[in-house]
């Protein structure tokens, strides 16, 4: 529907719009745009129609129908715009014009279906996917298995501290305070040389 024939409604210019109606069958045979204006001009113009005076002439004999007599009928509508015309009108377009109503049947365009190339690769969810889990608790407790001191570092460590024993028992004697002090002195110097020794090699 036309902004043109909304016009013409809105103006109430009657010949205007029953002359538009009449026109767009012989244009579009469908029927489908014709009653569309035909109800818009309807719903607005009390006036559209005016009483029948068909006296019946009119033929029932669909093989004697052709665009001669569909152009008769047509013009018959400029003295008489009636349902009963109006409708018998359309009998006879649609039945004349029936091959031009399927030529723009076949122009009309098809809905397009949407086609995504998405759809035919496999979407990453439904990849597989490699676990790189990191095991945490595994290497805390790898990081804490024991590590062996060298013996070597032990054996010093032992030897001091046996020594500074030696020393500290002894200690009390008079006449041996002299070297009990040194004893104990190495012995304790032995002991911490070798527990330092013992903790550079369990840190590397």
């Amino acid at each position: 529907m036309t902004t043109k024939f909304r016009n013409k409604v809105e103006a109430g210019d009657i010949v205007a719009v029953r002359l538009m109606i009449a026109n767009e069958l012989m244009l579009d045979p469908r029927g489908d745009s014709f009653h569309e204006m035909l109800d818009y001009a309807a719903s607005r113009l009390p006036n559209l129609f005016e009483a029948c005076d068909d006296n019946g002439s009119y033929s029932t004999d669909e093989a004697s129908w052709n665009e001669d007599y569909l152009s008769q009928v047509k013009s018959d509508l400029n003295y008489n715009f009636s349902k009963e015309r109006l409708d018998y009108y359309e009998r006879v377009a649609k039945n004349v014009l029936k091959d031009k109503a399927e030529e723009l049947r076949k122009e009309e365009p098809k809905p397009r279906i949407p086609t995504s190339s998405r759809s035919e690769r496999p979407s990453s969810i439904d990849r597989p996917r490699l676990s790189y889990t990191y095991n945490a608790h595994q290497e805390t407790a790898d990081s804490k298995k024991t590590k062996s001191p060298n013996p070597a570092y032990v054996g010093i460590a032992a030897g001091s501290a046996a020594i500074t024993a030696l020393g500290f028992c002894i200690a009390p004697a008079a006449a041996k305070i002299v070297l009990a002090s040194v004893l104990a002195s190495v012995g304790v110097a032995g002991v911490v040389v070798g527990g330092c020794l013992i903790y550079k090699d369990l840190k590397k």
